[in-house]
């Protein structure tokens, strides 16, 4: 399965787009982080992509080791972050088959969807064992997941067209109700040097988890302090019989 292979050329001009601020979403995280941030001085951020976030904690001052399955996103990452030196360490690796020898990290943090790209519960939970097992005493684990509603209901069986002056997407969604897995079939199209467009594709896949599932998993890999905030679309202030977006998580070790 091919993913930021090709997305990766186009991936912050899409979030752009799409209206992500990820300003807001430092600022989110970094309430998460409440009474403890005064303690944090190294994070271990799974699923860094361009590094958008991963130069915000940087600038800010803190020790950053960014993973990523991707290394057309590392590299991109690489060219945003060089100017700090030491402070930055990236590493393409799966966080399914995860290799990371260093432990007492005081913060793990991963952004944007990558739980949902972790379709099968089993590597899940391996995933949040290895994130308990890594953290120093009190750590924290900080992370968000797109929604079982917006993953069923707004993404569900969904087309979505977007353009720009360097390219088009056509992203087609097939959404499986009965075991909670979207498949995303996108085709990026982009004009080279002779005036022709080239078509580039990626297949995507997510699982929609209940909060449940999700709640269930931390608990039994043993973390604790389990405290949620839910976003909701800009143009409500309130969660709406559950219609929210995006959960965000923090727990503690």
């Amino acid at each position: 399965m091919c993913e930021y292979k090709y997305l990766s050329n186009i991936y912050d001009k899409s979030m752009n787009i799409s209206g992500i601020d990820y300003d807001k979403w430092f600022k989110k995280i970094s309430s998460l982080m409440g009474d403890e941030k005064k303690n944090i001085k190294n994070i271990l951020e799974l699923g860094c992509g361009t590094g958008n976030l991963t130069k915000k904690f940087l600038s800010d001052g803190y020790e950053v080791v960014g993973i990523d399955k991707s290394f057309e996103m590392l590299e991109i990452a690489k060219q945003k972050t060089s100017e700090y030196g030491d402070k930055i360490i990236l590493i393409q690796q799966d966080v399914c088959d995860i290799d990371f020898d260093i432990y007492e990290i005081d913060m793990i943090l991963s952004a944007n969807d990558l739980i949902n790209y972790i379709t099968n519960e089993y590597d899940l939970q391996n995933l949040f064992d290895f994130c308990y097992e890594h953290l120093r005493k009190d750590g924290l684990f900080i992370f968000d997941i797109s929604s079982e509603y917006k993953i069923s209901n707004i993404l569900s069986n969904n087309t979505f067209f977007e353009e720009d002056d360097e390219y088009c997407m056509v992203w087609q969604n097939v959404y499986d109700k009965e075991d909670g897995i979207i498949d995303m079939y996108i085709d990026i199209f982009r004009e080279n040097e002779q005036g022709l467009y080239e078509r580039f594709q990626e297949e995507h896949q997510q699982r929609a988890y209940a909060e449940k599932e999700i709640d269930n998993i931390l608990k039994k890999s043993g973390f604790k302090n389990i405290k949620k905030e839910y976003f909701v679309n800009k143009d409500s202030e309130e969660v709406y019989k559950n219609q929210y977006e995006r959960i965000f998580y923090s727990v503690s070790k």
